[in-house]
């Protein structure tokens, strides 16, 4: 399965900063949308202080009460308003963002006709829903306040240009900020452009930054530097074998079980030996190290895998099995032939067992 396909389906034209097309239904977005997306799908996009969260509207034809929410303007990066202004916005479909009365926030609001689930709410001149879910929920606390603020002026100023490299520079010099601001929100959503789309939202000559502010941080959050380097290595500007190898050498966990899940996904000699040295660990850690071996390009891990079958550790033990199998190659499958026939553990012999008939039917 194409890794990128939900994020491409999610984010659409993202360098031409586009909407989401002509109409909004009850899941206003289809994956984890990024502040990019944010920015560009929506007709409005505020800064504003939430005056009530829970605020109710009666349709006087229907009698029926929908909950909406009622802000006051404080910057407004793209459409029309003025600080200070009141403004009243609906939610719908699932994951409803949760307001608290007081809260700075972002808003990004899209005419209320592009909903056909509210369009009846326009009768009481309620004139725009919001894009966001749960997933969405941009609360500007002091401690982030400025660095995101500065990303959606960016983003919205990049959409004013009409020249389209003038626009991808411009949405590069945001994207290399977010990446390496320390913030998980804001450099997640950067990786997640990075990933949806072919443009150059970052360089050859912004890999050294990347590499030491990001990739090699301790400081980064693990699933950005993971996500960063493997959309690095997809773009050809890094060579991966040996930054996976430096990972999940310098790594402490609990972050070095997701490194060890990830480095198997992207296999090389170099991976493939230090994840085979980790069968020797303790017992988490060497089931993770099994199951990151079971990839056919891991083939040389076989004779490893089948001393791992003696494991006292059941866990290591079927993960190994798992392996094997995912392996498949005729070393494999003998391996896990003589532990079906030979090991002392009946479960192990089980699963080992089941294994084989897998390789054999494909079922």
């Amino acid at each position: 399965m194409n890794r990128r396909a939900p994020l491409l389906a999610a984010v659409a034209t993202i360098t031409c900063l586009v909407g989401f097309g002509e109409s909004v239904d009850a899941h206003i977005v289809y994956a984890r949308p990024t502040l990019l997306s944010l920015v560009g799908g929506a007709e409005l996009a505020v800064h504003a202080t939430v005056l009530d969260p829970h605020a109710i509207l009666t349709l006087e034809a229907t009698g029926e009460r929908r909950p909406i929410v009622r802000v006051e303007l404080r910057e407004v990066f793209k459409g029309k308003g003025e600080p200070g202004q009141e403004l009243r916005f609906a939610s719908h479909g699932h994951g409803v963002v949760e307001y608290a009365a007081g809260e700075e926030v972002l808003a990004f609001l899209v005419p209320l006709a592009r909903s056909k689930e509210l369009a009846a709410l326009q009768a009481a001149d309620l004139e725009w829903v919001s894009l966001q879910g749960d997933d969405a929920r941009y609360l500007l606390a002091p401690a982030k306040r400025e660095g995101v603020l500065a990303a959606v002026r960016g983003y919205a100023a990049a959409g004013r240009l009409s020249d389209p490299a003038a626009r991808i520079e411009s949405l590069r010099s945001v994207t290399l900020d977010l990446l390496t601001s320390g913030d998980s929100q804001l450099a997640g959503s950067a990786v997640r452009d990075l990933v949806a789309t072919s443009d150059a939202l970052v360089t050859a000559a912004d890999v050294p930054r990347l590499l030491e502010q990001v990739v090699r941080s301790a400081k980064a959050a693990i699933g950005v530097r993971l996500g960063l380097l493997v959309e690095l290595e997809r773009r050809g500007l890094v060579a991966g074998a040996p930054l996976w190898e430096e990972l999940l050498r310098s790594t402490p966990k609990p972050d070095l079980l997701q490194v060890v899940r990830a480095a198997g996904r992207h296999p090389s000699p170099r991976v493939n030996a230090t994840l085979v040295e980790m069968l020797g660990q303790d017992d988490e850690l060497a089931e993770a190290a099994t199951l990151a071996l079971g990839d056919p390009a891991h083939h040389g891990a076989v004779p490893a895998l089948s001393k791992a079958l003696q494991s006292d550790a059941s866990r290591v033990r079927m993960g190994a099995i798992r392996a094997l199998g995912r392996i498949g190659t005729p070393a494999a499958r003998k391996a896990l032939e003589v532990a079906a026939r030979d090991n002392e553990d009946a479960a192990t012999r089980r699963r080992a067992a089941a294994e084989v008939r897998t390789l054999t039917t494909g079922r």
